[in-house]
């Protein structure tokens, strides 16, 4: 890396240094990059922002970022658990975006997001554009095994039958799912607002690895923006995975050996981490082959069943098995960051999105390539 931009890259602040207070709100500089609020929202009056329950604190996140608050809505339960939902706000001939980070439990998001869609629709809204951070149901993208749903084609087709005019997503499980819809569907990458954050902590001298060969060109377009950020090449390994059934460990390979790999760091690229069991196994496999360092980067932490608690604790001959972990927010995530955990933002990309759907020519093509629109959160 040339000493400019290596400089260039550890200066760039990633956490904010004061407090930010929005509308009564305030968000603690230990958790919220400094926002300067504009003197005019980046938002048009003729659009408005709404979020079910289930979207933790990425909705308020982005509406900082815009200068604008949530429109009030009422989102409560019958005594049945059916949801009931009442948007309090005009949004007549209005363009709504609806921010939508589903959490577990997936079913009662998804469900909350479509009938808010609706509500929208009913209320004669001009255009509804849902952002969904992470994709739900976006693993069973095919026919795996005799006769199963092909779930995300499912789930594009409630959010059209509802009104729902455009998705916003980032990092897709599998890009075919953008034929899914039947409109505009934009695929953002989270994975590239890892690649700066990632740079300054571990350094340039890395090896891309994909857990398996469904990621090799998600993992092959990482290695590349670190390229073009560290004008250092960087290799590119692929690994054969096989999963015996659905909860039992796979079974990993590696197509290289120790003389390639021995004393190096490699980052293992996902798109997501659920239960961490094919990540440990990736990350074994790695260490074996006598790797020093293994850090691994993914868009969604859905983090089922301890999965933080079980990578942070696995060990390899005494030593982690997984160094660090760098993971977007896209998801609500329990655990507090840390040194382990790293948990980069992506509410500028999302609110960037935003104001550039706001105008009648917005477009979103140049965000798919950028690298500097996320930031470390410290808690």
């Amino acid at each position: 890396m040339s000493g400019a931009l290596a400089n260039n890259l550890l200066e760039k602040p990633l956490v904010a240094n004061q407090d930010c207070v929005l509308e009564g709100t305030s968000f603690s500089s230990s958790n919220l990059r400094e926002i300067t609020k504009p003197l005019a929202p980046r938002i048009s009056t003729h659009s408005v922002i709404l979020s079910p329950s289930s979207s933790g604190d990425l909705a308020e996140r982005v509406c900082a970022e815009l200068g604008t608050t949530k429109a009030k809505i009422i989102l409560d339960s019958f005594p049945n658990s059916e949801t009931r939902i009442e948007v309090h706000e005009s949004v007549r001939n209005r363009h709504a975006f609806i921010v939508a980070s589903i959490e577990s439990p997936v079913n009662q998001g998804v469900m909350e997001t479509v009938l808010l869609a609706q509500a929208l629709k009913l209320a004669d809204a001009k255009r509804i554009t849902v952002v969904l951070p992470y994709f739900p149901y976006a693993r069973q993208d095919r026919k795996t095994d005799t006769r199963p749903p092909i779930s995300a084609k499912a789930i594009t087709d409630i959010l059209k039958v509802v009104g729902v005019d455009q998705i916003v997503t980032i990092d897709l499980h599998a890009t075919q799912i953008e034929g899914f819809f039947n409109g505009p569907l934009e695929n953002l990458s989270g994975l590239n607002q890892l690649v700066e954050p990632l740079i300054k902590e571990v350094g340039s001298e890395l090896i891309v690895v994909s857990p398996d060969a469904g990621g090799a060109k998600r993992a092959e377009k990482f290695a590349r923006q670190i390229e073009k950020l560290t004008n250092n090449f960087t290799p590119l390994v692929v690994m054969s995975k096989f999963r015996p059934g659905p909860g039992v460990p796979p079974q990993v390979t590696l197509s290289c050996g120790e003389e390639f790999l021995s004393g190096k760091t490699c980052v293992l690229v996902d798109d997501m981490i659920d239960t961490g069991g094919s990540i440990i196994a990736a990350a074994e496999s790695l260490k074996a082959k006598g790797v020093a360092r293994v850090i691994v980067c993914a868009s969604h932490g859905v983090f089922s069943n301890e999965a933080v608690f079980k990578m942070k604790t696995a060990s390899f001959n005494a030593e982690p098995t997984i160094d660090q972990i760098f993971v977007t927010n896209t998801l609500p995530i329990k655990e507090k960051p840390s040194d382990f955990l790293k948990i980069v933002s992506i509410s500028t990309l999302l609110a960037e999105a935003i104001a550039r759907l706001d105008q009648p020519m917005g477009t979103l093509s140049s965000l798919k390539e950028r690298t500097d629109m996320g930031y470390l959160l410290n808690k």
